[in-house]
């Protein structure tokens, strides 16, 4: 495989240094990364839960020493990727489309690793802040969506209690035992619960900010996504493919829900209570920057450009990247 994607002109990648060092990539020479022969290292050792896990001394996540600084975390790939993409400042608005998907959080839920979550949610943290603070330093008017793909098995629980599956009892940075239950497996053994818990059919949080955000309110159908996001970077939806390729539209059609004008181009917004996280944790404080205003009844900024992260994982969240680029027509 690896001789086939570098005939193709692919810059590969394998660690953080020669991540680092990139300074071009496009169509006639793409960028793959790959950073580890199978799952990479999560930021924290696995831990086990047990039938009595809520009812033993509570315990804190402990550093994986696997991972170590040769490996790019999330924030580094996105940083990076968001670099080669945005080529504003050589007079280019064409704008681009940018996925980070935190992967392994799904893994370590299936596994019932409460750490191996928490650490994959902190990577994603920081991989939107680092968003963030790019379009808080560039300008560009950026939407940026955070979600889910589904729900999955892990549960806080009361603190003590058992339940009918296993826990986990941490130590949270407050101080204070946090029991996490894992009890959708096909029953508590070892082979079943360390490996066997299942996604579960809750509904998920969406949330945006920048332009076009103020159209993320409510219940929203999955696939309304692809509405919010083409209509955002400005793509004909009714238009066929041809190539590969999405043709450039000046006012696509949007559904009806999503049709709305537009407020405030800074505005952030959630179908839940709350904001987007901050530049620190928690900090809802940073918008998106300055926007061009938008055509009347349309998200369309066709010459502004704009960034759609759709930041992608499971029930929390964190680990890996996958870039999404289009040549357009």
């Amino acid at each position: 495989m690896l001789d086939n994607v570098k005939a193709q002109g692919y810059q590969v990648v394998t660690n953080t240094s020669e991540l680092a060092a990139l300074t071009t990539a496009d169509q006639d020479s793409p960028v793959l990364g790959l950073f580890s022969s199978g799952n990479m290292p999560r930021q924290f050792q696995a831990t086990i839960p047990t039938e009595d896990g809520a009812q033993r001394d509570a315990t804190r996540c402990e550093l994986n020493p696997e991972r170590t600084d040769s490996l790019p975390d999330l924030a580094q790939m996105t940083t990076k990727a968001i670099e080669l993409l945005d080529r504003s400042a050589k007079g280019d608005d064409t704008g681009f489309f940018l996925q980070v998907e935190g992967a392994s959080i799904d893994k370590a839920d299936h596994s019932a690793d409460a750490c191996g979550q928490i650490g994959e949610l902190d990577d994603l943290d920081q991989a939107i802040q680092a968003v963030r603070a790019w379009v808080a330093s560039s300008g560009e008017p950026t939407l940026i969506v955070a979600t889910a793909d589904h729900a999955h098995t892990s549960q806080i629980t009361s603190d003590g209690q058992p339940t009918a599956g296993r826990t986990t009892r941490l130590l949270t940075a407050d101080g204070a035992p946090m029991v996490i239950s894992y009890a959708t497996a096909a029953s508590n053994s070892h082979d079943d619960a360390l490996g066997g818990q299942n996604h579960t059919g809750a509904q998920l949080r969406i949330a945006a900010e920048g332009p076009g955000a103020e159209n993320v309110v409510g219940q929203l159908d999955q696939t309304d996504l692809h509405y919010l996001i083409a209509g955002s970077l400005g793509l004909d939806t009714s238009a066929t493919l041809s190539a590969g390729s999405f043709a450039l539209a000046d006012k696509p059609e949007l559904p009806e829900q999503l049709s709305a004008q537009p407020s405030t181009p800074e505005a952030t917004t959630s179908p839940s209570a709350g904001q987007a996280a901050g530049p620190g944790k928690g900090d809802g404080s940073v918008q998106a920057g300055k926007a061009a205003k938008p055509a009347k009844g349309s998200l369309a900024r066709t010459g502004a450009a704009v960034l759609a992260p759709a930041l992608i994982a499971t029930a929390a969240v964190g680990g890996g990247l996958a870039l999404r680029r289009r040549r357009f027509c």
